[in-house]
């Protein structure tokens, strides 16, 4: 009867429903709860299921737009990340602060492909109409993959960084919250000194070497990092806004003009890092 009500009667008992044989979401809200009501959607589940589920909580807002909805994720899994609006609590404080929460368990019928999850919750526990909104998009964000190249071929003892001043770059990007991929391809004059370390879990060089191949792994990432090298000069045709210059002895200018994201390895820590990152990132919103 969605009628108005005052929730600091203590005649009122908040209440978090989790069984819906009897009624359904829809029936409760319409029967039991009052307009102006703060209600609790509850979703503890993986990220796919999320994603199929947010198309109808938003449906749900609009057609109960008389009462006040949050919705809850399962706390430490990261999903707040991309559905900032969330809120992340224990099972013990459902109703702290909402008058009623709802636990969906969205679940599947076994073999059957005549319900998505998502038409199949509409049924069995929210009790609307079988509805199928698609698959919620997430806002845009950053590519976080980054290209890196320690390796130049022709002059590796006065442009590469040694073995544990690569790891420290490698490890300050991953703490950065990025992915960093190492795009060095052994071709032709590949020089032996040039090994992979065995540190660098995401590498190119399992591939068989071409221009075209490299070109479209850099394409594909956000920023490129790396020395004095062929994949620099190629990043800097491709991203030139997006290319972070590693410096030992040879000044960018031996290779470009007007290049100005540069880290002198003889100077590097993580702030500098993070701080040229954080510039390549507000000039270029992508």
């Amino acid at each position: 009867m969605n009628r108005e009500g005052n929730y600091e009667n203590p005649e009122y008992q908040r209440k978090v429903y989790k069984d819906y044989k009897r009624r359904k979401v829809s029936q409760i809200i319409v029967d039991d709860i009052p307009n102006g009501s703060h209600i609790l959607i509850v979703f503890w589940h993986g990220l796919g299921d999320l994603l199929m589920f947010l198309p109808i909580y938003n449906y749900l807002k609009i057609a109960f737009k008389n009462h006040h909805f949050d919705l809850c994720v399962q706390p430490g899994v990261g999903q707040k990340e991309f559905y900032p609006d969330a809120l992340e609590m224990d099972e013990s404080v459902f109703v702290k602060n909402h008058h009623t929460a709802f636990v969906i368990s969205f679940p599947m019928i076994e073999g059957a492909n005549s319900m998505t999850k998502a038409e199949y919750c509409c049924v069995s526990e929210l009790g609307i109409e079988k509805i199928y909104l698609g698959v919620y998009t997430p806002l845009g964000v950053h590519n976080k993959l980054i290209g890196v190249h320690f390796h130049g071929t022709c002059l590796p003892d006065s442009t590469n960084p040694d073995e544990e001043l690569c790891k420290t770059i490698w490890d300050d990007l991953i703490g950065l919250g990025y992915i960093p991929i190492d795009v060095h391809f052994e071709h032709s004059f590949h020089n032996p000194k040039n090994k992979r370390f065995p540190w660098q879990l995401r590498s190119c060089r399992d591939i068989k070497p071409n221009i075209v191949v490299l070109q479209s792994i850099i394409q594909r990432c956000h920023i490129f990092i790396g020395v004095a090298s062929g994949p620099f000069v190629l990043a800097c045709g491709i991203m030139p806004k997006r290319v972070i210059y590693l410096e030992k002895n040879h000044p960018v200018d031996c290779y470009l003009r007007g290049f100005d994201n540069i880290i002198k390895l003889s100077e590097y820590s993580r702030d500098k890092l993070e701080n040229v990152i954080d510039k390549i990132n507000k000039e270029n919103i992508l």
